[in-house]
């Protein structure tokens, strides 16, 4: 072996070993850099799936808010609070439903994944409903045979415990009718939204909207989109909704449950730890995959999780790593004479491939490229970077934005198209490249859109809000466009970017409120800072006797009376100086100036509003002259009332005093009578002055009784604390004589309360009530059951006997006055007693009622509220 040929041999031996050792770490290493981008695609790819469904239930969702908000539904409400008939347009309810299912025939042949919309009543019943026999088929109006009662169904009722515009959103699952899964199987997913007045509280609906949305598609797509690996999807309980095996999809609808925690533990675990837009790489079965989800909550309501798994190996089979270093060996070992020229090619060749494999559509950046190194790895390492963060700049801003954004070349064609404006026009980017924007416009808006792309064209920035859009259906939009400039590397422009966004609902609720306070019958004017009148509605117009365009660009001073214009202005910088919504006028009268120099009293708010012109004061005017002229009124006619109370007050005294001394000369003379000649009269004499001189004293009680009931209540006094239970002591120790001669029991349950009452109107309260329980008794000694507790409406006090009773039809009839059940001579009393117990206990704001049977007793309840801390206290 010659001298060259021993040199070679270790040369070229070195050389492959260092080529081999080179290929080993260029492998592990761009594996290293590589994998995190893959993982990061993968993962991206699962968040594109998932907002791919959520695009599905989301379009339902505005669709089933822009059929509970249309003109129909609110004549169904408007015809069944007017008892079947609209009374603005005369339409029946019948006709209105008529008109509803016409609709839904139509939004049905608009969208084929709408299953089926239907509008059940608040008692379940379906009232309208079409559907389709199967996806692409036609929508046909259910006849009334064929309507089925819903009652049963959980999401009905928990639809009409929805507050107004909330939606309620079901899980995903298979469809069925009459309770059994339908063949062949689709999946569902049903919205429901209760249809009543926008300010109707919970529960007070007229019934529900709901619609069934068709899934196949979006599911089979989602089936259909991997690029590679697998494709999975679950519910939030771990359920498959899609699975490679399609027996295993929907077990728990079926009989067969089939869990994602039962057959990959692993992800299970890892979808319990992050829920969403992750990727990681487990070991399934000792195998090394990648894992990618993204969770996403449909239309709001159950949320789904898109999972997909795929082997390393096929992570990696869109980045030739091994390739590229087994080739970069054998080149080495082959030209082992070009050792410069193969040490060069093994330093730039990974820095290639790596850039090539960032560069084919992966999103995140690379936690470890080498921004900062020197030479040609820095260079690629930092263009690796600007690559990325534009391609992330591209998927997260442009693809994700909710506004519509295209680019137009300067000749006004499409060049670029994001799926929000594939959304809003409903043509997709592959329709639309190469296009003119034109056909979504009018001649008007054409020519006003035209002239924006020139400004735009000249670098200029313009924003455009045109009303002669529409989409591909025709329906028509209002847009507000905003047309800027694209420029080259150079800075040349080279067309143009349209980002629209869809007002029609923003003009909607602009006009809604312009009607809203139109319409509104208190005053409301839009004021500036400094005192300029900016806005007013028809009630200011009416209340001031102003034109609107006389008053807007006036002071408003204008409208404060002559006496106070001079200091209002000081007054309203004071309230500038910290505006808060504020009451004007309490605790004094407020007027106000009309046009022509007259007065009126008003009452007036305050309440600082932003707005994009400024801050502004909004203030409220109430013209209160037929409430002042009624409150005066009212004042006048209580003060009439209170002197007729004194002069009655005055009456009952005299009248008590003048009738009752003729009755008691009547009853005295007639006694004296008796007395004298009683020895000379017969016995029927006698009985006729017994009779004079019963009715005599029976008058005078009578009187006595009248007298008491006319004070009561007569004279207001300040509230004190008394004690019920020193009041129920002294009645008890006046009746002791009549409680012993009955052999009565009295029985106190607990102590009794303090309350606000008058001291000698609690005593005449029980006397009354304790007398009547030992008068009305049967052949049993009396027993009288006296308690009391707390309630809501202060002490709730009862008085129990087990007396004659009385019938319950007459509970109401006892406490008028002159009322009695008995005959006259049976049961001694005036007929006033309860009368009086009435009036004491509704002077104190309490009720007083009584249950009672024929021969089982008799039960009166009466409330009182409670003695309050610092009330003065009866001595």
């Amino acid at each position: 072996m010659g001298m060259r040929l021993r040199l070679m041999a270790p040369m070229v031996g070195l050389v492959v070993l260092t080529a081999l050792a080179i290929g080993a770490l260029v492998f592990f290493s761009a594996r290293a850099a590589v994998m995190p981008q893959a993982l990061a695609r993968y993962g991206a790819h699962s968040v594109q799936l998932a907002e791919m469904l959520q695009t599905e239930a989301t379009q339902a969702r505005e669709n089933l808010q822009a059929l509970s908000a249309s003109g129909i539904a609110r004549g169904i409400l408007r015809a069944s609070e007017g008892g079947g008939t609209d009374p603005e347009t005369g339409l029946t309810l019948g006709e209105w439903q008529a008109q509803l299912a016409e609709n839904f025939v139509a939004e049905l042949a608009a969208d084929p994944s709408i299953l089926q919309l239907r509008l059940i009543g608040a008692d379940g019943m379906e009232e309208v409903r079409v559907d389709r026999e199967a996806f692409g088929a036609p929508p046909r109006i259910i006849p009334p045979e064929g309507l089925q009662d819903k009652n049963a169904y959980p999401y009905v009722f928990e639809t009409l415990e929805l507050a107004p515009g909330e939606i309620y959103v079901s899980d995903l699952n298979l469809n069925r009718e009459f309770g059994e899964v339908q063949e062949p199987h689709v999946p569902v997913l049903r919205l429901a939204m209760p249809l009543a007045a926008p300010e109707a509280p919970p529960g007070e609906t007229y019934g529900l909207l709901v619609l069934n949305l068709d899934m196949q598609a979006p599911l089979e797509r989602v089936r259909s989109s991997r690029a590679t690996g697998l494709v999975y999807l679950v519910n939030a309980d771990g359920d498959f909704l899609l699975h490679t095996d399609p027996s295993r999809e929907f077990g728990f609808d079926l009989g067969t449950p089939s869990r994602v925690s039962a057959e990959m533990p692993q992800v299970a675990a890892a979808l319990a730890e992050e829920p969403t837009g992750v990727a990681r790489l487990h070991l399934l079965n000792g195998t090394p995959i990648g894992t990618g989800w993204a969770s996403v909550a449909l239309a709001g309501g159950p949320v789904v999780t898109i999972i997909r798994l795929a082997p390393e190996s096929e992570l990696l089979s869109g980045f030739a790593i091994g390739r590229a270093a087994l080739l970069g060996g054998l080149a080495v070992a082959a030209l082992a004479a070009l050792l410069a020229m193969l040490v060069a090619r093994s330093l730039t060749q990974p820095i290639e491939q790596m850039t090539a494999a960032v560069g084919d559509g992966a999103r995140p950046r690379p936690g470890d490229l080498p921004t900062s190194a020197r030479g040609e790895i820095g260079t690629l390492a930092r263009a690796f970077a600007d690559h990325i963060d534009r391609e992330r700049w591209y998927e997260e801003i442009i693809e994700g934005a909710s506004d519509a954004i295209f680019t137009l070349s300067p000749a006004g064609r499409v060049t670029r198209w994001n799926p929000a404006a594939a959304a809003l026009f409903g043509a997709d980017a592959g329709r639309m490249l190469g296009r003119k924007v034109d056909e979504f416009l009018d001649a008007a808006a054409r020519a006003e859109l035209v002239a924006g792309l020139g400004q735009a064209m000249k670098g200029a920035r313009v924003t455009l809000e045109l009303d002669g859009w529409h989409n591909l259906d025709g329906e028509p939009l209002a847009l507000s466009v905003t047309c800027s400039p694209v420029r080259g590397a150079a800075g040349q422009v080279t067309g143009a970017s349209l980002i629209a966004r869809d007002i029609s609902a923003l003009r909607a609720a602009q006009e809604t409120l312009r009607v809203l306070v139109e319409a509104s019958p208190i005053g409301k004017i839009l004021v500036r800072p400094n005192g300029t009148i900016d806005m007013i509605n028809a009630e200011i117009e009416r209340q001031f006797g102003w034109k609107r365009e006389g008053l807007v660009g006036r002071q408003i001073e204008t409208l404060v009376p002559n006496a106070a214009r001079a200091s209002h202005p000081a007054l309203r910088a004071e309230y500038l100086a910290a505006p808060v919504p504020r009451r004007m006028g309490k605790g004094r009268d407020l007027t106000a100036r009309r046009r022509d120099g007259t007065t009126f009293p008003v009452e007036v708010a305050l309440t600082p509003v932003a707005t994009p012109d400024g801050p502004r004061i909004l203030v409220a005017s109430i013209d209160i002259s037929d409430r002042k002229a009624a409150m005066d009124a009212l004042r006048a006619r209580e003060e009439e009332l209170r002197r007729s109370n004194a002069d009655l007050e005055q009456f009952a005294y005299v009248a008590s005093h003048d009738l009752q001394e003729p009755l008691r000369m009547v009853a005295s003379f007639t006694e004296l009578l008796a007395q004298r000649y009683g020895d000379q009269l017969d016995e029927k004499a006698q009985k006729y002055i017994g009779f004079a001189v019963e009715g005599a004293r029976r008058m005078q009680q009578q009187i006595n009784d009248l007298l008491v009931y006319s004070r009561v209540g007569s004279r207001k006094e300040p509230p004190v604390a008394s004690d019920s239970g020193a009041a129920l002591r002294r009645v008890l120790a006046e009746l002791d004589a009549r409680i012993r001669e009955t052999g009565a029991e009295v029985e106190l349950t607990g102590d009794l309360p303090m309350v606000c009452a008058n001291p000698g109107n609690l005593i005449r309260l029980f006397q009354n009530l304790v007398a009547n329980a030992l008068k009305f008794t049967g052949e049993a000694p009396p027993r009288i059951r006296i308690a009391a507790e707390e309630s809501p409406e202060g002490w709730h006090f009862t008085v129990a006997d087990n007396g004659i009773g009385f019938d319950p039809a007459e509970a109401q009839r006892i406490f008028d006055m002159f009322q009695r059940l008995n005959a006259r001579g049976k049961y001694e009393g005036t007929g006033l007693g309860l009368a009086i117990c009435k009036r004491i206990v509704e002077q104190y704001g309490g009720r007083i009622w009584a249950d009672a049977a024929p021969g089982r007793g008799a039960t009166f309840h009466f409330t009182l509220p409670a003695a309050v801390a610092g009330t003065e206290i009866a001595s």
